[in-house]
């Protein structure tokens, strides 16, 4: 029984090991009780030199979206920097909190305002939840 405990122990450890290894990287963020846009920037994965596609997971009250955004082509996916910009609507006057999860790497956590420079740099994507 003992030796069972101890099995369950380590592959206990081994799993929140994986799981931490995965969810690289994590924000929550509370909007002000105005509406507006919320930008998220984040930095693809890099493997071998070159980006790879990173997935990304919002929730925000009964809201949840997730999803791996996919890598660019060609000179971008070699460039240092080279994301995307997460654009959310932030629709109601409230302050629901909103988390954001990635594998890759956050420039910006979410804020609301005014869209960052990102948007206008070649090598950042934007994509609209």
């Amino acid at each position: 029984m003992r030796r069972r405990a101890a099995c369950f122990g380590i592959w206990l450890a081994m799993l929140a090991a994986v799981t931490s290894a995965v969810w690289a990287a994590t924000a929550t963020y509370t909007p002000p009780p105005q509406t507006g846009t919320i930008y998220t920037v984040i930095n693809y994965k890099r493997a071998f030199g070159t980006t790879v596609g990173t997935f990304v997971s919002v929730t925000w009250g009964t809201f949840q979206k997730s999803g791996t955004i996919s890598a660019p082509l060609g000179s971008c996916s070699q460039s240092i920097p080279s994301g995307f910009v997460l654009k959310l609507q932030h629709t109601k006057a409230d302050s629901v909190p909103l988390t954001v999860s990635t594998d890759g790497t956050f420039v910006r956590t979410p804020y609301q305002g005014a869209a960052p420079a990102e948007v206008n740099h070649p090598c950042y994507k934007v994509v609209s939840w």
